[in-house]
């Protein structure tokens, strides 16, 4: 069959292509997606951002939601920034990267610099990513909210929970959206820097939606993948929810066990028709040059080993730039065999962020694969 032929191969060595930025993976193919990158360096307003995360609106229609947000003016391509924000999100009207259209929210001016949503309760902030979907009920965005702590300059911030904004109104301009923000109970950071989050991305399959989480020791590092569903009408009803636990379903959000690790703060479950799998994208343990992937028949697993699908080119000789953030865009794609990959690089050289305006926005990437012969 298709799918056990290719959750074979997703377990076979990779041949990697050697200097000229791309990977061939039996039975994927990589490429980049400069089409893609353009529509996000406009000259002037949102001229740069991370996150990048993206869901369906509506026929045509794709949100994209970002984390910390540059404003300004690109001259001489070099860098003005006049604010920073802690999120922002843009409207694409059109799939059509050629021809699509970017709206950013919010529209920042010299006398108005905010961020497009902040916590109801004024402390912290939000930073925009994947975990997001819309249904009949409405538009839904899981934003996890952050606070500044002690540490050193850049990463002296600490998750403190995870809050689901549902937006009633969702074909409106954003301007006009109506969120109600309900705080998710599903949470828990402890003082030695472990801590468990739901919210990270989102499916939906069938009358269910699935919302993966995280579970993250700050010690080593290591992030592993949880799993909770819900009945799709019923996502805002928490004490409905339940978690995959040992291959059976609890009310215990506490015994969710560990699907699969070395993931990403952010990451993607996409379903590709093509190769009948669930795909699994994310940048190795968060801060990488690899991009890695993994296939699942079932949204709740059992995935295959990780594979590394692309090495980012502006990691590696200098290290004063990171890339991560990668994720997929199903709903960026033209074909049901290809799924559109996107990621961030950034930098801690503050000259860099100015000089190059090709750091710190979305690049991407297209995964074609080549669907195995049935025997």
């Amino acid at each position: 069959m298709i799918a056990t032929l290719f959750a074979s191969q997703c377990r076979e060595s990779a041949a990697q292509s050697r200097n000229d930025n791309r990977l061939t993976v039996s039975p994927w193919e990589v490429k980049d997606q400069h089409f893609y990158e353009h529509m996000f360096h406009p000259d002037k307003g949102w001229i740069g951002g991370d996150g990048a995360g993206s869901v369906l609106l509506s026929q045509g229609r794709i949100l994209w939601l970002f984390g910390d947000s540059l404003y300004g003016r690109i001259v001489h391509e070099r860098r003005l920034i006049q604010s920073m924000v802690n999120n922002s999100i843009a409207i694409q009207s059109g799939l059509n990267p050629q021809d699509a259209q970017l709206s950013f929210f919010p529209v920042v001016t010299i006398n108005h610099s905010k961020a497009f949503v902040t916590p109801k309760h004024g402390k912290g902030w939000f930073w925009l990513s994947q975990g997001a979907i819309r249904n009949r009920r409405g538009l839904f965005l899981f934003m996890p909210k952050f606070e500044g702590t002690s540490g050193s300059n850049g990463w002296n911030f600490q998750m403190t929970g995870m809050v689901l904004g549902k937006v009633s109104n969702p074909d409106a301009n954003p301007s006009h959206w109506m969120m109600k923000q309900t705080t998710v109970p599903f949470f828990r950071s402890d003082a030695s820097g472990k801590g468990l989050s739901f919210g990270v991305s989102v499916i939906q399959v069938g009358s269910s939606t699935y919302i993966y989480g995280l579970d993250y020791e700050k010690k080593s590092g290591r992030r592993c993948l949880l799993l909770a569903r819900i009945r799709s009408e019923n996502l805002g009803n928490f004490s409905s929810w339940e978690f995959l636990c040992d291959g059976y379903w609890s009310p215990n959000f506490m015994k969710a066990s560990p699907l699969c690790d070395h993931l990403g703060a952010e990451c993607s479950v996409s379903w590709l028709a093509s190769i009948s799998r669930y795909v699994l994208i994310c940048t190795e343990n968060g801060l990488s040059d690899k991009i890695i992937m993994r296939c699942a028949p079932s949204p709740s697993g059992p995935w295959s080993d990780a594979k590394t699908v692309y090495r980012t080119p502006k990691s590696g000789p200098r290290r004063d730039t990171f890339c991560y953030a990668a994720k997929a865009h199903p709903e960026l794609s033209q074909r049901d065999d290809e799924l559109i990959i996107s990621y961030v690089c950034n930098t801690t050289d503050p000259g860099l962020l100015v000089s190059d305006p090709g750091i710190y926005v979305p690049k991407f990437i297209r995964v074609k694969f080549r669907s195995p012969s049935i025997h």
